[in-house]
């Protein structure tokens, strides 16, 4: 059977891809809806084009449109300025002066303007901030549980925080509590009770605290910075970098006479872990300018030797410590990669803040993974590897493999076979992090497959340092303390389209590698959809939820919508293609997204109770079975684009009129073609500033085709 094509091919030059779905912020979505669009499921938004907030000034002058109350609160934690013009202001939420842990929101500001925003704000919270417990009580308790005599008052603080940490971010689930931070543990008081209800760990653990990896000990003779002392002895100290690196061992400073570092293991073990560091440092200075683990050049310091296990390595407190091994099957941990995961765990607690529970703890560990295996392509070239402390366990080829997780037991798909649901936390999060790393790896070197889901992929690589420029942009300016996997995968699509644009590789490869680990869920971004009538009729039909369906380049859809007034909204880069059998009630809209930069326009295409098969002048046609309905499939072209002065159009259709609009929606300039069947044409822009704009085209048979177009 033919069909009418019926395409949408509006303004789409957007640098910024947000995904927003079911938010805890503003319910029913009214105030939101009037200034910007969301999608996803993780409560992402790109603000309109009338929506004119600075990152500084949203919450003051836009408050209700989220939901916020007079008792809620967003304090601004920090701002940053990226490489590439924005500007990214971090929300810490408060509820009467208390703040809601895991409300973290950011805001991506460009040219003074709010473009985008994601994270999380909680509404409706209800409860005091008076807690009947005194301070001074959780202070004796705590000193008791947690067995630390160096507490003081001001590691105690109020927040309101979930009551287990796998609860959902809803009002009911929060609970007024101190938190107290002693040494490396957090702990959680009931502020009615006093009771302890829930503590964890603020220590980063690599390889789940049992393993690490190796310097010069694994990569030879290598130049390192040291110090002279007393004009006798050398030391590992490097000045030259930041604030400076200092390692130790066993918390002493080793010396050299001839600064040598190989006279014993002592030296050659901190020697190697010095140099690791350094490399580190110069890893992410090099190529993402980042000055030290906080981007403010803050000393380091490389710790040789746990008082206990020496199977680890952590982070904690601009401290790497790296356990020396059993000399038996594990070495020591002062590898490349080892020392560039610690390291890594230092940029995230200054950052993004992701915890080390769940799906958030996982994504830490992944990203402490990525970005430990570039350090060690940076320092060995080709001779690097995707596999985690392989140096340090060579009889066992590491812990775990970026290029295979299932190779040591963890995933490649989420939610899929190995996926790890138990209770051992940091078993979860070294578990769960392959998820990304394999992410990490198809972007980077491409490949084909069938996931756990079934699911076939074909993935284009984009090379480790563009694929690396994504994970570092994610990393630091889109994830905070509450993400899970379906925020990772919306943070990279963004990261990809603010450093390489919408129509390239790197993008696309972006969405088809988290499409390969399965992370695609409802509400996420496509490059092209052909829609899943059978699921979005039973949400629209059935269950009379609205439908929002959103694609990177084209939709194509036949879906048959009842008239039950409730919206139905399309959202794409490129076109929207309604074939033969597509029906809508009132409430059906096509959207495409013009630059981002600017925000989203409101001019979209409302086709009022449409159906395919029905002609664009508002004549009903009569479909019955076995009948053809509509007109051959329409090509048309314009070029050349981008141009200077003209454009020509050639269409196998004759071409009734063209209708030039810029970025606004707002119409400049309309040519009536006579009516002779011409199909070429030739528009003169000239006169036209530079920049983006629309070029609409009605051809003879109902057809309506919308050309983005550049004059440059």
């Amino acid at each position: 059977m033919k069909y009418i094509r019926i395409i949408i091919v509006l303004l789409c030059v957007f640098v910024s891809i947000p995904a927003l779905g079911q938010k805890e912020a503003d319910q029913d979505g009214g105030g939101l809806r009037q200034i910007a669009v969301e999608f996803g499921s993780s409560n992402w938004l790109v603000f309109k084009q009338n929506a004119r907030y600075s990152g500084e000034t949203l919450f003051s002058e836009a408050k209700e449109a989220f939901g916020l109350s007079s008792d809620d609160g967003m304090r601004m934690v920090s701002v940053v300025t990226d490489g590439m013009g924005y500007q990214h202001y971090r929300y810490q939420q408060t509820y009467k002066g208390v703040d809601v842990e895991g409300a973290v929101y950011c805001v991506h500001e460009r040219d003074g303007r709010a473009v985008s925003a994601n994270g999380r704000i909680v509404t409706g919270m209800d409860g005091s901030e008076i807690p009947r417990v005194q301070r001074a009580t959780v202070f004796d308790e705590a000193i008791m549980d947690m067995g630390d005599s160096t507490l003081n008052m001001e590691g105690i603080r109020l927040v309101y925080t979930l009551g287990q940490d796998t609860l959902t971010h809803i009002p009911e689930n929060y609970v007024l509590a101190y938190e107290v931070s002693a040494g490396n543990k957090v702990s959680y008081y009931d502020a009615e009770t006093g009771d302890l209800f829930k503590s964890h760990s603020n220590v980063y653990y690599n390889n789940d605290c049992l393993d690490g990896t190796a310097n010069t000990l694994y990569n030879g003779n290598q130049n390192i910075t040291t110090k002279k002392r007393y004009g006798l002895w050398y030391i590992l100290v490097d000045r030259c970098r930041g604030g400076g690196i200092q390692s130790l061992f066993d918390g002493r400073s080793l010396l050299s006479n001839d600064n040598i570092w190989d006279d014993d293991m002592e030296q050659v073990l901190t020697a190697s872990a010095h140099w690791a560091t350094e490399m580190t440092f110069d890893y992410y200075l090099e190529k993402h300018g980042r000055v030290s683990f906080d981007g403010s050049g803050s000393p380091l310091t490389a710790y040789i030797g746990f008082s206990g296990n020496q199977n680890n390595a952590c982070w904690s407190n601009s401290r790497i410590t790296c356990g020396k091994g059993n000399g038996v099957d594990t070495g020591s941990f002062v590898s490349l990669d080892v020392i560039g995961h610690e390291f890594t765990h230092g940029v995230v607690e200054s950052t993004s803040e992701l915890g080390n529970t769940g799906e958030t703890g996982a994504l830490n560990e992944s990203f402490s993974d990525i970005f430990g295996t570039m350090v060690e392509f940076y320092v060995e070239g080709e001779n690097g590897d995707y596999l985690i402390a392989e140096d340090v366990i060579p009889s066992h080829g590491g812990l775990r493999n970026m290029g295979n997780p299932n190779q040591k037991g963890a995933p490649d798909t989420y939610q899929g076979n190995m996926w790890y649901v138990g209770d051992n936390e940091m078993l979860k999060i070294h578990t769960n992090s392959g998820v990304q790393n394999y992410w990490f790896y198809l972007l980077a070197e491409g490949g084909e497959g069938v996931n756990d889901n079934d699911d076939a992929y074909v993935v284009q690589g984009i090379g480790r340092e563009n694929a690396a420029m994504i994970a570092y942009y994610n990393m630091v300016y889109y994830m905070n303390s509450s993400c899970n996997y379906a925020d990772a995968r919306n943070g990279a699509i963004l990261s990809a389209a603010e450093l390489f644009g919408v129509h390239s590789i790197e993008f696309q490869s972006t969405i088809a590698a988290w499409d390969a680990v399965g992370v695609n869920n409802a509400g996420d971004l496509y490059y092209d959809i052909e829609t899943d009538c059978e699921t979005l009729r039973g949400m629209h039909n059935d269950q009379e939820l609205p439908v929002s369906v959103y694609a990177i380049h084209g939709i194509e859809s036949d879906c048959q919508y009842v008239d039950n007034q409730v919206p139905v909204q399309y959202c794409a880069g490129e076109y929207v293609l309604l074939t033969d059998g597509f029906c809508s009630g009132d409430n059906f809209t096509a959207y495409i997204f013009p630059d981002m930069i600017g925000g989203i326009s409101d001019r979209g295409v409302p086709e009022p109770a449409y159906c395919a098969g029905r002609g664009v002048d508002g004549e009903n046609a009569t479909v019955d079975d076995g009948v053809e309905v509509g007109a051959e499939e329409v090509s048309l072209t314009i070029y050349p684009n981008p141009s200077t002065d003209y454009v020509n159009i050639v269409s196998s259709a004759s071409i009734d009129n063209v209708v030039l609009y810029d970025i606004t929606g707002r119409q400049l300039r309309r040519v009536d073609c006579p009516k002779d069947g011409t199909r070429r044409g030739t528009i003169d822009i000239g006169s036209l500033a530079l920049g983006v704009y629309m070029m609409e085209v009605r051809l003879s048979d109902g057809s309506i085709v919308v050309k983005r177009l550049i004059k440059r």
